[in-house]
C-alpha cells in the first residue's frame, strides 16, 4: 500500500497474460484467480441516486432503494452549486454503503455533462442545462461531492459522459446509433460491451494493435481500481457504512430541498401563488402526473425510498379532490375531462399536474414536438375554463414544453415546472404552491415555441443562427421563446445594483505580437497566446434586494456580450460567465461577487475553434484495496437522514418559481386549507427522480408534499403524462372547484423524455394543456400549475392565462421532490431556482431540426440555447421567480476600460476587420482582472436565495460568424435575509470572460463596448487594443 500507485498499476499488469488483459478490457471485467484478482463490474449509475440501470448496482434485500434526488435537470435550476456538491456527496455515502454490502460498484458513468443543445433531446433530462458554464459548474460541484476531497484517494469514481455532440436519440427514425458512423481514432480504454473481449486478441496478431496499446488503456483502468483502495481491504474510514445510512431522514430531506430548489415557477398572475390553505381549502389535484410516482425520479432512476406525489403532497395542505382527467401523459382520450372540470369547479384551487414522463422523454426517445402530449393542452383549458378558483398548471418535464396557450391564458394563475423532481417532488412541489417554500428555480434550458422543431432539425447540429436557421440555446438562438433560459419566478422581488464601480476598461496583450496572436480583421486577440495571469481581475460586485414580502433564493447571473467585431463565426447573442445563487430574507439584501475573467469570459470562440479532449486521470485507487477513507461506508450510509435532507433541499433549491401573476404564491394553510391536486404527476414517485435514477430511498410525491399544509382533493385528470384521454378532466374540475386553491402537477416523465427517447414537440403531451386549461377555468381558488420535465416546455398557455395564477417548473426532484414543491407552494422555503435552459415556444421544433446541429442562428433558424437562440421564448435560460425580490447594485465602480495587447503583431493575431485579438496570443497574464462587486438587496418581505448571474455580451465587430446573443460568465447563488443585503464578486477575466468564438472556432476577444448583464443592471467595458 505504502509503494507508489504508478509503480504498484506497471508490477501488475507485468504480470498479466496477454488473454487475461484482453479479459479487463470490458466492463464486466473477468477475475484472474491466479492473482487474487476477483471479477469487477465497471458499469453503474449515479446521476441523480444510486441507480440498477446499469448492471453494477442491484437494489434488495438490506437495500431496498436509495435516496432518489431530482433529475438533474431539476436539480440544475437550483443554480446551488454547493446543492450539487451535496448531492453528489450523499450518492457517494450511499454507494459506498452498497458496494460494502456487495451490491454496487465503485465507477459509476455519472455525471452527464452534454449540453442540451436541443429541447427535443430525451435525455436532456440528464444533463445540467444549455449553458457550458453551468454545465462545467455542475459536473465539477458533483464528481467533487462523488470523489470525495483526498488527494489521491477516491471515494467512488466518476465518468462524465458523453461525447461533446451527443444530443439525439431517436427522432423521427434517425437514431443515434446510425447518424454519425464516423469515429475518432483515439484510445479506449474500456469497452461497454464484448467487443474487445472477442476481437482485441486477433487484432494483436493481425498487427491493428500492439499489446502496449492494451497496457496503456489497462494503465488508466487499474490507476482508478487502486486509487479506489480495492486491493487494500476494507479497511478505509467508510468500511462500516451499511444499510443504515441509505435513506436516512437527512436524506431524504435533502433530496426535498433539492427539488424545492429545483422547481420553476414561470408565471404567477396576480400572485395567484402561493395558495392559502386557509382560502384554498379544497383543492383540485388534476392531470396525468398528479399521483405520479418512477414519473418523478425521471431516467436512470433507481429504487426510491419512498414517494410523495403532488396529490400526495398538496393533500397535507388542504383536501384534495383527484382526477387523473387523462389515462397517462400520452393524454389518448378526454374522457376523463368532464370529472375533472367536475373537480374544478367545486374546489378552491386548481392544481393541474400535467407535463412528460419517459413514454415521451427518455433514452431512445426525443420528441417530435414541443406541445403537450394527446389531449393535455385541451384537458388545461377545459380545466381552466371550468376552475372556480385559480388554476396552477405544474410541468413535470425533462425537456422545455411550449405550453404558450398556459401562458397566454388568463385563466391560468401560475405555471410551474417541477421537471422531475425526484421523490419528494410531490412535496416539494406543494410546499411551493402552499407558499412553504419561495420558489427559486430558473430554467437552465430555453423553451422554445412549437415550430422550433419546424425550423431546427434534430440532425443539424449548427449552433449559431444563419438564414432561415434560428440557432440553438439562448447562446445562439434568434427567434421567440416561452421561457427564455435562467426565467424563474418567486413570490417575492429582487433587485439588483452594483456596490461598486466595475472596472469598465481593459488594456490587454499578448505576449507576442503576430498576425497568428492578433488578428486585426477581427480587433482580437488569441486566449491561448494572451498574458491572462497579468490582466487584471474585474470583480463585479451585486447586491442582490429582497423588495418583496417572502425570503427567498435567488440567483444572479452574469451574461457577457461581446463586440461585434468581425470574428468570423461569432453568432453568439450572450453567454453567462457566472452566477451565484443567494438566499435573502424579506427586506434584506446580500451582495454577491462575480469576478470577471477576460480571459475566460470576454473572449468568443472563433472559426477555427479546437476541440480539447479531456482524460480522465484514474485516480479512485481501486488496486489498493480498500484502505481509503471510504473504505468503512456501508449500507448506513445509504439514505441517510442527512442525505435524504440534502435531496429536499436539493429540490428546494432546484425548483424554479415561472409564474406568480399578484404574488399568489405561497399559498397559506390558513387561507387555502383545501387544495385541489390535480394532474398526471401530481402523485407520481419514480416521474421525479428522472432517468439515470437508482431507487430511492423514500418518495413524498406532490400530493404527499401538499397534505402536509392542506386537506387536498386528488384528481389525476390524466392517467399518466400521455393524458391520451379526457376521462378525468371533469372530476379534476370539480375537484377545482372544490378546493381553495390547485396545484395541477403536469409535465413529462421517462415515458417522455428519455435516453432513447427525444420529443418531438414542447407542448405539454396528450391532453394536459386541455387538462390545465379547463381546471384553471373551473378553479375557484388560485391555479399553480408545476412541471415535472428535464427539458423546458412550451406552456405559454399558461405563462399567458390569467387563471393560472403560478407557474412552478419542479424538473425532476428527485425522492423528496413532492415535499420541495409543496414546502415552496406554501411558503416554507421561497423558491430561488433559476431556469438552467431556455424554454422554447412550440414552433422551436419546426424551426429547429434536431439533426441540424448548428448553435447560431442563420436565416429562419433561430438557434440554440440562450447564447445563440435569436427568437421568442417562454422562459430565459436563468429565470425564476421568488416571494421576495432582490435588486442589484455595483457596490463599487468596475472598471469600464480594458487595454489588451498581443504579444507580437500581425494579422493573424489581431484582426482589423474584426478588430479582435486572438485570446491564445495574448498578453492574458499581463491583463487587469475586473472585479465587480454586486450588492443584492432583498428587498422584499422573505428570506430566500438568489443567483446573481453575469452575462457577458460581446460588441458586434464583424467577428464572421459569432452570432452570440450573450454568455453566462459567473454565477453566484447568496442567501439574503429579508431587509438584508450580500454582496458577490464576480473577476471579471478579458481571455476568460469577454472572448468570443469565431466562425474558424478560434476565440477572441473583439475590441469595443462589452456589456455585462447583472440581472437589471448593464456595464460597459470597453476594450481597447494596445499596440
Amino acid at each position: 500500500v505504502n509503494i507508489p500507485v504508478r509503480v504498484r498499476v506497471q508490477d501488475l499488469i507485468g504480470r498479466l497474460t496477454l488473454q487475461e488483459k484482453i479479459r479487463l478490457l470490458v466492463n464486466n471485467a473477468a477475475a484472474v484467480p491466479r492473482l487474487g484478482i476477483g471479477g469487477y463490474e465497471w458499469w453503474s449509475e449515479a446521476l441523480h441516486g444510486v441507480s440498477d440501470v446499469g448492471p453494477g448496482a442491484k437494489f434488495g434485500g438490506a437495500f431496498p432503494g436509495a435516496t432518489s434526488f431530482p433529475q438533474v435537470i431539476t436539480t440544475a435550476a437550483s443554480f446551488n452549486q454547493s446543492l450539487w456538491e451535496e448531492i453528489g456527496r450523499v450518492v457517494s455515502d450511499e454507494a459506498r454503503a452498497m458496494y460494502n454490502g456487495g451490491v454496487a460498484g465503485l465507477t459509476y458513468w455519472s455525471p452527464n455533462v452534454n449540453i442540451l443543445r436541443d429541447p427535443r433531446w430525451g435525455r436532456g433530462q440528464e444533463t445540467p442545462g444549455e449553458d457550458p458554464v453551468v454545465v462545467g459548474k455542475y459536473a465539477a460541484s458533483y464528481v467533487r461531492g462523488l470523489q470525495g476531497n483526498g488527494p489521491n484517494r477516491l471515494k467512488v469514481a466518476a465518468c462524465c459522459k458523453h461525447y461533446t455532440a451527443y444530443d439525439l436519440d431517436n427522432w423521427n427514425g434517425v437514431d443515434r446509433f446510425h447518424f454519425n458512423a464516423k469515429n475518432l481514432e483515439r484510445s479506449l480504454d474500456l469497452d461497454c460491451g464484448p467487443f474487445l473481449a472477442i476481437f482485441t486478441e486477433g487484432a494483436v496478431k493481425k498487427g491493428l494493435l500492439t499489446e502496449n496499446d492494451i497496457n496503456l488503456a489497462l494503465t488508466n483502468t487499474v490507476t482508478v481500481q487502486m486509487r479506489l483502495g480495492m486491493f487494500d481491504g476494507n479497511l478505509g474510514p467508510y468500511a462500516n457504512l451499511g444499510p443504515r445510512d441509505v435513506c436516512t431522514p437527512i436524506h431524504q430531506h435533502l433530496a426535498l430541498e433539492a427539488a424545492h430548489q429545483g422547481i420553476v415557477l414561470l408565471k404567477n398572475d396576480g400572485r395567484s401563488l402561493p395558495l392559502s390553505p386557509t382560502r384554498h381549502r379544497t383543492v383540485a389535484v388534476i392531470g396525468p402526473n398528479s399521483d405520479v410516482t418512477e414519473t418523478m425520479i425521471g431516467n436512470y432512476a433507481g429504487k426510491a425510498c419512498a414517494y410523495t406525489t403532488p396529490l400526495q403532497g398538496i393533500s397535507k395542505y388542504a383536501r384534495t379532490l383527484h382526477q387523473a382527467g387523462c389515462s397517462g401523459v400520452a393524454c389518448a382520450g378526454n374522457q376523463g375531462f368532464g370529472a375533472a372540470e367536475m373537480a374544478a369547479r367545486e374546489a378552491d384551487a386548481t392544481v393541474l399536474v400535467m407535463g412528460l414522463d419517459q413514454s415521451i422523454e427518455a433514452e431512445t426517445r426525443d420528441r417530435t414536438g414541443l406541445l403537450l402530449p394527446g389531449h393535455q393542452q385541451d384537458l388545461v383549458t377545459r380545466v381552466a375554463q371550468a376552475s372556480k378558483g385559480p388554476i396552477v398548471l405544474v410541468l413535470m418535464s425533462g425537456g422545455p414544453i411550449d405550453v404558450s396557450f398556459a401562458k397566454n391564458n388568463p385563466r391560468i394563475a401560475a405555471i410551474i415546472w417541477a421537471g422531475y423532481p425526484g421523490q419528494a417532488g410531490g412535496a416539494a412541489i406543494a410546499d411551493i404552491i402552499f407558499g412553504a417554500v419561495n420558489p427559486g428555480g430558473k430554467l437552465p434550458m430555453t423553451w422554445y415555441p412549437q415550430d422550433y422543431v419546424v425550423k431546427v432539425p434534430m440532425t443539424l447540429m449548427a449552433m449559431r443562427a444563419s438564414g432561415d436557421y434560428p440557432g440553438r440555446t439562448y447562446r445562439f438562438y434568434k427567434g421567440p421563446v416561452v421561457f427564455p433560459f435562467g426565467f424563474g419566478l418567486s413570490y417575492t422581488t429582487f433587485t439588483h445594483s452594483l456596490t461598486q464601480n466595475p472596472l469598465a476598461q481593459l488594456s490587454v496583450s499578448p505576449y507576442k505580437l503576430n498576425s497568428a496572436i492578433f488578428n486585426s480583421s477581427s480587433n482580437s486577440i488569441k486566449v491561448s497566446h494572451a498574458n491572462c495571469e497579468k490582466f487584471p481581475k474585474m470583480p463585479i460586485h451585486v447586491e442582490v434586494s429582497n423588495t418583496g414580502e417572502f425570503d427567498g433564493p435567488h440567483t444572479v447571473f452574469v451574461f457577457a456580450e461581446a463586440p461585434r467585431n468581425g470574428i468570423k463565426g461569432l453568432g453568439v447573442n450572450k453567454q453567462l460567465i457566472a452566477f451565484e445563487n443567494v438566499h435573502v430574507t424579506a427586506g434584506a439584501k446580500r451582495t454577491v461577487q462575480v469576478d470577471v475573467d477576460a480571459c475566460k469570459h470576454l473572449a468568443v470562440v472563433d472559426e477555427y475553434a479546437l476541440t480539447n479532449t479531456v482524460t480522465v486521470q484514474m485516480r479512485l485507487g481501486m488496486f489498493d484495496g480498500n484502505l481509503g477513507p471510504y473504505a468503512n461506508l456501508g449500507p448506513r450510509d445509504v439514505c441517510t437522514p442527512i442525505h435524504q435532507h440534502l435531496a429536499l433541499e436539493a429540490a428546494h433549491q432546484g425548483i424554479v418559481l415561472l409564474k406568480n401573476d399578484g404574488r399568489s404564491l405561497p399559498l397559506s394553510p390558513t387561507r387555502h386549507r383545501t387544495v385541489a391536486v390535480i394532474g398526471p404527476n401530481s402523485d407520481v414517485t419514480e416521474t421525479m427522480i428522472g432517468n439515470y435514477a437508482g431507487k430511492a430511498c423514500a418518495y413524498t410525491t406532490p400530493l404527499q408534499g401538499i397534505s402536509k399544509y392542506a386537506r387536498t382533493l386528488h384528481q389525476a385528470g390524466c392517467s399518466g403524462v400521455a393524458c391520451a384521454g379526457n376521462q378525468g378532466f371533469g372530476a379534476a374540475e370539480m375537484a377545482a372547484r372544490e378546493a381553495d386553491a390547485t396545484v395541477l402537477v403536469m409535465g413529462l416523465d421517462q415515458s417522455i423524455e428519455a435516453e432513447t427517447r427525444d420529443r418531438t414537440g414542447l407542448l405539454l403531451p396528450g391532453y394536459q394543456q386541455d387538462l390545465v386549461t379547463r381546471v384553471a377555468q373551473a378553479s375557484k381558488g388560485p391555479i399553480v400549475l408545476v412541471l415535472m420535465s428535464g427539458g423546458p416546455i412550451d406552456v405559454s398557455f399558461a405563462k399567458n392565462n390569467p387563471r393560472v395564477a403560478a407557474i412552478i417548473w419542479a424538473g425532476y426532484p428527485g425522492q423528496a421532490g413532492g415535499a420541495a414543491i409543496a414546502d415552496i407552494i406554501f411558503g416554507a422555503v421561497n423558491p430561488g431556482g433559476k431556469l438552467p435552459m431556455t424554454w422554447y415556444p412550440q414552433d422551436y421544433v419546426v424551426k429547429v431540426p434536431m439533426t441540424l446541429m448548428a448553435m447560431r442562428a442563420s436565416g429562419d433558424y433561430p438557434g440554440r440555447t440562450y447564447r445563440f437562440y435569436k427568437g421568442p421564448v417562454v422562459f430565459p435560460f436563468g429565470f425564476g421567480l421568488s416571494y421576495t425580490t432582490f435588486t442589484h447594485s455595483l457596490a463599487q465602480n468596475p472598471l469600464a476600460q480594458l487595454s489588451v495587447s498581443p504579444y507580437k503583431l500581425n494579422s493573424v493575431i489581431f484582426n482589423s476587420s474584426s478588430n479582435s485579438i486572438k485570446v491564445s496570443h495574448a498578453n492574458c497574464e499581463t491583463f487587469p482582472k475586473m472585479p465587480i462587486h454586486v450588492e443584492v438587496s432583498n428587498t422584499g418581505e422573505f428570506e430566500g436565495t438568489h443567483t446573481v448571474f453575469v452575462f457577458a455580451e460581446a460588441p458586434r465587430n464583424g467577428i464572421k460568424g459569432l452570432g452570440v446573443n450573450k454568455q453566462l460568465i459567473a454565477f453566484e447563488k447568496v442567501h439574503v435575509t429579508a431587509g438584508a443585503k450580500r454582496t458577490v464578486q464576480v473577476d471579471v477575466d478579458a481571455c476568460k470572460h469577454l472572448g468570443v468564438v469565431d466562425e474558424y472556432g478560434k476565440r477572441r476577444i473583439p475590441m469595443g463596448e462589452h456589456k455585462l448583464h447583472i440581472g437589471d443592471l448593464k456595464h460597459t467595458i470597453l476594450v481597447k487594443p494596445q499596440l
